[in-house]
Order: structure tokens, then sequence, then C-alpha cells
């Protein structure tokens, strides 16, 4: 058994991209996205990440074509298209 060791700091905790896939994969595969999904906006749930970083995805994501078959994507990579949520992405 594993004890839950809570982060007792106050600064913002860097994540890497390999840990925070790593989590959402663990996630998906216990089949709690909805859950995780709906808990997260109950607590104000969010990652923030530079401007470099926004832009790196965003690159990554049109370069490789995930924007073709999927809406959300779609807004990400072209926030001027309007979609269902609201997003960062906006310049």
């Amino acid at each position: 058994m594993v004890d839950l060791e809570l982060y007792k700091g106050k600064k913002h905790v860097r994540v890497t991209a390999t840990t925070l896939f790593s989590i959402v994969k663990a996630i998906i595969a216990a089949g709690k996205e909805t859950e995780f999904l709906k808990d997260s906006r109950n607590n104000a749930f969010y990652v923030e990440a530079s401007p470099e970083s926004v832009n790196f995805v965003k690159t990554y994501l049109h370069s490789n074509k995930l924007h073709e078959d999927n809406a959300a994507i779609l807004h990400v990579v072209a926030p001027q298209i309007e979609a269902a949520a609201p997003t960062c992405f906006r310049v």
C-alpha cells in the first residue's frame, strides 16, 4: 500500500510533457476521464504553459494533421473557428 504524499510547497511545479502524458494515459486506461474532467472543473484545475510551449503544441498538431478529423484539435490550431468549448489558444 502506498500512502498519499501531498505537495506542501507554495511555488508552481513544472511538469514535463512525459509526466503529463503518462497521467492522462493512466486516467483514460482506468476509464476515469469523465469523472476526472468533472472533478477538475469543480476544483478549478488548469495547466499553465509558456507561449513557446503553446506554439510548439499548435505547430505539432498542425504539422501532423491531427486537426483534420478532430474539432477540438482544429480549435486549438485555428481558434478563430468556433468550437463548443472556450480555449486559451486564441491570440
